[in-house]
C-alpha cells in the first residue's frame, strides 16, 4: 500500500539536493512516494523519498533517492549531476538531469554497463504507471 509524503519531507530532500524537483514528479511522490512505472514492458521501481514521520515510514523509505543516487555515482558512467529516481533491479536507473538549482523534467534511462543514456519522456507525468 502506498504512503503519502509530506511537503516538508519533500522540501527537505530538495534542500539536500540543492535543487527543486520537477512538478509532476513532486505531485506523484506526495501522493504515493513510490510505486512502479512501465517503460516499454520493463518494470521500474520508483525510489522513495526519505520520510521519517514514523518508524514504519522511516523503514519503508530507508533506501531513498539520496542514498541510491550516491550508489549510482560510484559508476564512472553515471552522468554528472543526475538524480536517480527508479531502478530495475539489475543496476540500471531512470533519472533526472540537473541544471543549476533546477532539476529538468525529462526522464532518462541509464544502462550501467554501457553508460548509454536514452531520453524516454519529456516529463515524468508521461511515464506510465504499472
Amino acid at each position: 500500500m502506498p504512503f503519502d509524503l509530506s511537503e516538508a519531507q519533500l522540501e527537505h530532500t530538495e534542500l539536500l539536493l540543492g535543487a527543486t524537483l520537477p512538478e509532476t514528479y513532486r505531485r506523484s511522490m506526495l501522493l504515493h512516494n513510490g510505486g512502479e512505472r512501465d517503460v516499454d514492458g520493463e518494470m521500474w521501481e520508483l525510489i522513495p523519498i526519505r520520510d521519517d514521520r514514523s518508524e514504519r515510514r522511516s523503514t519503508r523509505t530507508e533506501e531513498d533517492v539520496l542514498g541510491w543516487t550516491d550508489e549510482f555515482r560510484m559508476w564512472r558512467t553515471w552522468p554528472k549531476g543526475a538524480i536517480g529516481i527508479a531502478r530495475n533491479g539489475v543496476g540500471d536507473a531512470l533519472l533526472f538531469l540537473r541544471e543549476h538549482e533546477r532539476i529538468r523534467p525529462e526522464v532518462y534511462l541509464w544502462r550501467h554497463e554501457t553508460g548509454v543514456l536514452e531520453k524516454i519522456a519529456s516529463d515524468f507525468g508521461e511515464v506510465p504507471s504499472a
